[in-house]
């Protein structure tokens, strides 16, 4: 939480995310507080969420651009709301241990499956989640 723009850096960003056919989305960042983005000093990732019978994909692109003061890793805190718990979690083809280790969570109340992922150091490839639904 901050008051205003730059009070503090941002580095991990949250999305909410409810699951519908496809979607996308393209996330903008500037430094905030210059007219540096006239001139193309900015930062562009696309977010896609497609959602199946079997599974909910969501791809977070590789970061483009760069501008003064951008944060050198972005971390996405993902709140997935689905209407049935998940059978499991992958990111970029690697299955992620549930309730035991945290690095996913369900909470059924809400429907909704936390995770938290960090884009690529490199700044090349995507990140892939994949929600498995139970059928």
């Amino acid at each position: 939480e901050m008051e205003y723009v730059g009070q503090k850096a941002v580095h991990t960003v949250g999305l909410r995310i409810h699951p519908h056919g496809t979607s996308r989305f393209t996330m903008y960042e500037d430094d905030g507080v210059s007219y540096a983005y006239q001139e193309g000093r900015v930062a562009s990732t696309e977010i896609v969420c497609k959602a199946g019978e079997e599974a909910i994909r969501i791809t977070v692109g590789a970061r483009q651009g760069e501008y003064d003061g951008m944060p050198e890793v972005r971390c996405f805190d993902l709140s997935v709301f689905v209407a049935t718990a998940p059978v499991g979690v992958m990111v970029s083809g690697r299955e992620l241990d549930g309730d035991a280790t945290d690095e996913w969570r369900y909470d059924e109340e809400s429907g909704c499956v936390r995770l938290q992922v960090q884009e690529d150091l490199e700044r090349k490839a995507p990140v892939e989640v994949s929600i498995r639904l139970r059928n």
